[in-house]
């Protein structure tokens, strides 16, 4: 073979070699297009939801916090009038744990509470993305296994803060008509036996 037909033949190689790379980019660049969508409602999921359990946990420490402080307070300021003193305390080391966790209190720390039998409720005046609501009940009865069927008192404090979803956003690129129910708030529940 003559060396310019070499060259024509290595010509000719090189750019049937140059299609079929531009080919495989470009299968490439639609996987990637499609797979986008579902890699980035993926990484966004995990962050909602990791945010969201993060959220709680720090929501479940500041209400052990307020029962611990609420365990070692005495019961005999609860029958007057108004917001007792013990209550007060709660709800002081309350906010501040959450304060501490990096939450903002959502006015949780100057709402006027809501008194009904044993049991004082603070309702925050929005200037979160929601109502955020602390209830402290300090007459609540438990059974113990401890004590065979006997009941003891114990405080219960539920705390529930609004939470803001990227999720809902996300998942429409895969589903345009999806609107999935997500709750607005994170809310938590603990219950601590009264000491005194």
């Amino acid at each position: 073979m003559a060396p310019s037909g070499l060259i024509r033949n290595l010509a000719t190689s090189a750019r049937d070699l140059r299609a079929l790379l531009r080919c495989n980019d470009a299968a490439q660049l639609a996987e990637f297009a499609l797979a986008l969508p579902f890699l980035l409602v993926f990484v966004i999921g995990i962050n909602d939801f990791g945010g969201a359990f993060l959220l709680r946990q720090k929501l479940a420490g500041a209400a052990q916090e307020g029962t611990r402080i609420a365990a070692v307070q005495s019961m005999s300021d609860l029958a007057g009038s108004g917001t007792p003193q013990t209550v007060q305390a709660v709800r002081t080391a309350i906010t501040t744990s959450l304060t501490n966790a990096g939450l903002r209190t959502c006015d949780l720390d100057t709402a006027t509470a809501t008194a009904g039998t044993f049991t004082w409720t603070y309702t925050s005046t929005g200037t979160c993305s929601a109502a955020a609501t602390l209830v402290i009940q300090r007459g609540v009865l438990t059974p113990s296994n401890t004590f065979g069927n006997i009941n003891v008192v114990s405080t219960q404090i539920t705390l529930t803060y609004p939470y803001q979803w990227s999720f809902n956003n996300v998942i429409k690129l895969l589903v345009t008509t999806a609107n999935p129910s997500l709750p607005s708030t994170i809310s938590v529940q603990v219950q601590r036996k009264n000491l005194t």
